[in-house]
């Protein structure tokens, strides 16, 4: 079934129905809950099962469909003043009937936005190279979104192009120094600088490569209380000095290292790996980049 809505907000780009593209963008998630069932029923159904973080997800969706059909971000953030709270945004959903439209362009108000994705300008899909167009694709295919430090560095296109092969020959695993461990190392390396983007995009590569999401997140979040080997202590320890302490690393680090196995080519890539995202950690944070908010609910 198909709701006209009355509700419309004003943008650059025109007027906007604003609660249909809501609706039309939770239709999936509404046809999961109750299949059989119409929009309206589906509506209350899914207000008593959903938990509230449920629900601001299902909703975050709909607002992104509102950006993505030409609404301004800052129409919508006009659209959100503070206000509910999710228990309350639950017991609102639980209630609707014959005013469903007005409660959901209520509900849409009190979900979060995010700021741009970068402080510089994001090209065009359209205005990409043809190599940069196609890795794009590749990463929608296995992600299900482009990651938004992709979208952020193609401003400078040919400097994108070589941080990004940069990047993939560093993460080829070896056989001391597997996947697992280069993901450590980036998120050891972030925590010491503070990346927001960083953290959150490799924290959730950490949880997929060791399959195990709470170790993941006590390396990520304080790697000294993670339980972590000899071997590995080592390695973040080095990482960390020269992230933060590089005039005091000498010689010495790389024979500790070498005493745990690693050869003299995986010691140099470890030591390449955290210079590679001290780099990548400064720009994030020199461009303002934001990660993709599926990164957060990545491998749980």
């Amino acid at each position: 079934p198909r709701i006209e809505a009355e509700v419309e907000v004003e943008s650059a780009q025109g007027q906007v129905d604003f609660v249909e593209l809501v609706i039309e963008a939770d239709r999936a998630v509404l046809a999961d809950v109750a299949p059989e069932s119409g929009v309206e029923e589906s509506v209350e159904v899914l207000g008593r099962i959903q938990t509230p973080n449920q629900v601001h997800r299902s909703l975050e969706a709909c607002l992104g469909r509102l950006l993505g059909a030409g609404v301004s971000a800052d129409v919508v953030h006009g659209l959100q003043p503070v206000g509910e709270s999710a228990v309350e945004i639950v017991q609102t959903f639980g209630g609707l009937a014959g005013d469903m439209v007005v409660k959901l362009a209520a509900l849409a108000r009190t979900v979060h936005v995010d700021p741009e994705i970068s402080w510089y300008p994001i090209p065009e899909r359209s205005e990409l190279p043809e190599d940069v167009a196609k890795l794009f694709g590749k990463a929608e295919s296995a992600l299900g979104f482009v990651p938004n430090v992709f979208q952020a560095m193609t401003f400078r296109v040919d400097h994108f192009r070589a941080w990004f092969s940069h990047f993939k020959q560093l993460h080829v695993p070896s056989e001391n120094l597997t996947a697992a461990d280069r993901e450590m190392i980036a998120v050891v390396v972030s925590m010491a600088n503070g990346c927001l983007y960083c953290l959150v995009a490799h924290g959730a590569a950490l949880r997929e490569a060791l399959a195990d999401p709470v170790w993941a997140d006590r390396i990520t979040l304080d790697w000294r209380r993670a339980g972590l080997d000899a071997k590995h202590v080592a390695i973040c320890e080095y990482v960390e000095k020269i992230t933060i302490r590089p005039t005091e690393t000498s010689q010495d680090d790389i024979t500790h290292l070498q005493s745990f196995g690693l050869t003299a080519e995986e010691t140099w890539d470890i030591a390449e790996i955290a210079a590679m995202y001290n780099f990548t950690n400064r720009m994030a944070m020199a461009t303002g980049q934001i990660p993709n908010r599926e990164y957060h609910s990545q491998h749980r």
